[in-house]
């Protein structure tokens, strides 16, 4: 008999704590909280795109595996074409919405997020480019979410990643509209992905702005006493003015 209470305890609490996994895990996607306290995983990097996302800290921070392929990013109005790790002064080059590509299986559909890692502290999905349901790589043809729309920047660096995600099955657009993009909480695309079953990502590319503007007046003031201030960094990766 008390072996039997014994087998039956330890059923028991092995069914609860699976079951508090799986609720910790739903609760994280849900809600935005971290319960798991896990570190990252890093993946294995076999090219130069995932090569320069870890360098940024991308991989495995946002992103836990490394994309097939850099996906084509081209801004209007002067055809400005980003390659991974470029880095902007000038913000206004990125204030119209881009074209993007990538290479697609014919009979799937994919979702495009567009994200600023370093953004206000609770980023919400309105903060974000969002576009579901797109079929093929006809982007223009998929289901806006959220529309694009000039970033906002932080001071220092801002990172803007373009992720493109296959998708298992197709998203209710409706749910999102009227449910998950209007909650108050902090928007991580993984998450996003995990939450909408979705693959990926398949395709990637980012670039980042240093946000270090100084009033010319200061210029002098600050530059004698705390001339590291003035520093701009050295990019590792080519600059586009």
């Amino acid at each position: 008999m008390k072996y039997l209470i014994i087998g039956i305890s330890l059923l028991y609490s092995s069914n609860v704590e699976s079951q508090f996994a799986q609720w910790k895990d739903y609760i994280s996607a849900f809600s935005g909280m971290d319960l798991t306290k896990e570190e990252p995983i890093m993946p294995e990097i076999t090219t130069e795109l995932g090569r320069v996302m870890v360098q940024y800290e991308v991989i495995p921070q946002v992103i836990s595996s490394q994309p097939n392929e850099t996906c084509e990013v081209i801004f209007p109005p002067n055809d400005l074409k980003i390659n991974p790790g470029d880095m902007i002064y000038n913000s206004s080059t990125i204030k119209l919405q881009p074209s993007v590509q990538w290479t697609c299986n014919m009979k799937k559909n994919y979702t495009l997020l567009f994200h600023n890692l370093d953004g206000k502290k609770r980023m919400t999905p309105l903060d974000s480019w969002i576009v579901v349901n797109i079929p093929q790589c006809n982007l223009s043809q998929g289901e806006t979410v959220c529309p694009y729309h000039e970033p906002v920047l932080r001071d220092g660096r801002n990172r803007f990643v373009f992720l493109i995600y296959e998708q298992l099955a197709r998203i209710n657009y409706f749910h999102l509209m009227w449910g998950d993009i209007h909650v108050k909480r902090a928007f991580k695309p993984h998450q996003f992905a995990y939450t909408h079953f979705l693959e990926g990502p398949v395709s990637a590319n980012f670039f980042y702005i240093e946000n270090k503007e100084i009033y010319p007046f200061w210029e002098d003031v600050i530059g004698d006493k705390y001339p590291y201030a003035l520093e701009i960094e050295k990019p590792t990766t080519r600059a586009i003015i």
